[in-house]
């Protein structure tokens, strides 16, 4: 069914995150989570801005997680008008690789849609980060350094 949600995991550091994480952070991460939310015959995530396409059609390769997150009732034209405001809070000009990115996109749309939130282990990360003395380093890269960068 089209209006199935299903949320698409990458991992940006290819395995690398959790090879090398706890030397150079002091935290074990067992990834660095790219998120893409599929919905009504489409996969959209937050790059510098939100985009859309084919599923499985992405540059970010095979997914390491698929979730089937249930069916939405909303309509793809409920969507769509979500995701139009969305771009406020989502853009170049707002990201930020911790406190404003890809998982904080789908986790907004995955609540819009279901009402619930992405995995836990996700948005740890995140949290893990921030406590982490690198962390202040981290928090002035907005747009700068964005990984999933068109």
């Amino acid at each position: 069914m089209h209006n199935e949600v299903v949320l698409r995991v990458y991992d940006l550091s290819n395995g690398q995150a959790k090879a090398i994480s706890k030397k150079l952070l002091g935290v074990q991460l067992d990834g660095i989570w790219h998120t893409s939310i599929e919905v009504f015959g489409s996969e959209y995530f937050f790059s510098t801005q939100i985009m859309k396409c084919v599923p499985g059609m992405t540059k970010y390769g095979l997914p390491v997680h698929v979730h089937n997150l249930g069916a939405s009732n909303k309509t793809i034209v409920e969507l769509e008008e979500e995701l139009s405001k969305l771009k406020k809070k989502f853009n170049f000009k707002t990201y930020n690789v911790l406190l404003n990115n890809c998982n904080h996109f789908s986790d907004d749309v995955v609540f819009f849609l279901l009402e619930k939130n992405l995995p836990k282990y996700i948005m740890e990360i995140h949290e893990s980060v921030l406590r982490t003395p690198l962390a202040a380093s981290f928090i002035g890269m907005g747009n700068q350094f964005n990984p999933g960068a068109e």
